[in-house]
C-alpha cells in the first residue's frame, strides 16, 4: 500500500523516486533516514528531505525539501513527507514534529497547513541571506495532532476519492 504514488512517479520520469523497489524499507524508502539523504541514488541532487536539528524523542523538524520537476502536481511529495512523519511519531514515539520556512515561500507554508501542521508563530529577522533579512515562519505537528492527520493523510494518498487533504486535517 505505501509506496503507490511513488512507484508511479518513478514509472512516469523514468528517474527513479524511491530506489530500486524495496530499498532499506517501506515502499522502497530507507528506514534509516539521516540528515541530507538523497531520496533516491539515481538522482542524488534533484530530490532530497532531511531533518535539520533532531531531539532525540522529542523534536525533529523538516527543511530542504527538493523535488525535480518530474513528480510536480503527483503524490510524492506528500507521502513522502507522510512517511517521514510515520518513521518519527509510529517507530520512534516522537512528540513533535517542526516544519520551518521563509515567510515569503508561500507554496511551503500551504503545504504545511495542508498537511495538518499548525503555524505557531514567526521568527523575524531570523536568518541574513543573501544580504537581506529572512523571516522564518513556524509549524508543527504534536503526536495527538499526528493520531488524526494519519487516517487523513491514508485516506487521501490510497483512496480513489476526490477529497481535499486540506480540508480533512483541516476540519
Amino acid at each position: 500500500m505505501y509506496g503507490m504514488a511513488l512507484r508511479k512517479a518513478e514509472a512516469l520520469s523514468g528517474q527513479g523516486v524511491g530506489g530500486k523497489g524495496g530499498v532499506g524499507g517501506v515502499g522502497g524508502w530507507r528506514r534509516n533516514l539521516s540528515p541530507h539523504t538523497p531520496l533516491s541514488p539515481h538522482t542524488p541532487h534533484t530530490q532530497k528531505a532531511s531533518y535539520i536539528r533532531v531531539l532525540r524523542l522529542t523534536s525533529a523538524p523538516f527543511g530542504h525539501v527538493w523535488f525535480t520537476p518530474a513528480v510536480h502536481k503527483s503524490k510524492v511529495n506528500t507521502e513522502s513527507q507522510f512517511l517521514l512523519l510515520q518513521h518519527l511519531f509510529d517507530r520512534h514515539s516522537y512528540r513533535r514534529v517542526e516544519w520551518k520556512c521563509d515567510s515569503l515561500n508561500h507554496a511551503s507554508r500551504t503545504t504545511a497547513a495542508r498537511m495538518g501542521f499548525i503555524y505557531e508563530g514567526r521568527f523575524r529577522q531570523h536568518m541574513f541571506i543573501h544580504g537581506k533579512n529572512r523571516d522564518t515562519d513556524w509549524f508543527a505537528m504534536t503526536n495527538k495532532e499526528w493520531l488524526r492527520c494519519k487516517g487523513n493523510f491514508e485516506k487521501w494518498l490510497y483512496s480513489n476519492q476526490k477529497i481535499s487533504l486540506m480540508e480533512l486535517n483541516n476540519s
